[in-house]
């Protein structure tokens, strides 16, 4: 039987990539991803994110080089997050609000060779076409980008200084700003994943954005401390409490409105959370 990689987390730094693999090993048939219509064991999801990280690498991915994506919230979407970092190089999620002059001015900022886009994103965009040589349809053309089952990416050794992910702003006072984060920042983030009670039964449902940052909070220490994350692509009240309910979800991230939207819900107390 696998070790339990729970022990890595301890270190003063280690490697995201690894865990990855490691809990794949570990916890296998164990639910990993779900967004209410994929669903992924922690094998399947080692797998797939091995699968997309070698075919990331074969197309010319040098170290530390932004992957773009655009779209709704997916287990498809959360999979080349985690495998543009397995691959070497850095997650870079574009706001979808943004405006189409400001999509084009991120990924061209990103350095993206690859923009992994959903088709209905697609389709809003319409004739505008950005910047990145590589676009895949993350709804409709994942399965066939990945290299064959079983591939495994070339080792990935991150260093601390390394670039883990690149967050964007909102672009309110013009173009949005890319913020760079390290594999160092993400790790020290770990620190707290003890304090907050995650572990192999940590059930995380994520309603807001995962090109956001304070979903990445609950997002990360999740997955890398072997749980499991629930995807809502859009947040409904109703919903989200069916969901919690249903899941025996033990932790989240919501922001203010979506707080109050909860607890002013007719129907709250009927929930068991």
């Amino acid at each position: 039987m696998a070790s339990n990689p729970a022990s890595q987390l301890d270190a003063e730094f280690g490697s995201f990539p690894g865990l990855i693999a490691a809990w794949g090993a570990y916890c296998g048939t164990a639910r990993a991803l779900y967004d209410g219509t994929t669903e992924l064991s922690w094998a399947e999801t080692a797998d797939r994110v091995e699968r997309i990280a070698a075919r990331l690498q074969s197309d010319g991915l040098e170290r530390g080089q932004a992957v773009a994506i655009l779209g709704t919230s997916t287990v498809a979407y959360a999979l080349v997050y985690l495998a543009a970092i397995r691959a070497g190089g850095c997650a870079a999620p574009l706001t979808t609000s943004a405006s189409p002059d400001q999509l084009a001015a991120m990924a061209a900022d990103s350095g993206a060779i690859h923009l992994f886009i959903d088709r209905a994103k697609l389709d809003e965009l319409g004739h505008v076409t950005l910047p990145v040589r590589h676009q895949i349809v993350l709804d409709e053309e994942l399965e066939a980008f990945m290299a064959p089952a079983g591939t495994l990416a070339a080792p990935f050794e991150p260093a601390e200084r390394d670039p883990f992910n690149i967050i964007y702003s909102s672009g309110t006072t013009g173009t949005p700003k890319g913020i760079v984060h390290s594999h160092g920042m993400r790790w020290r983030q770990m620190t707290f994943r003890a304090a907050l009670n995650y572990g192999t039964d940590s059930r995380t449902l994520t309603s807001t954005p995962l090109y956001s940052n304070t979903t990445m909070a609950v997002f990360l220490p999740t997955l890398y401390s072997g749980g499991s994350v629930s995807i809502m692509g859009k947040f409904d009240t109703e919903k989200w409490l069916e969901r919690a309910q249903a899941e025996r979800i033990t932790h989240t991230m919501l922001v203010p409105v979506q707080y109050r939207r909860l607890m002013q819900f007719e129907r709250f107390d009927d929930y068991d959370l």
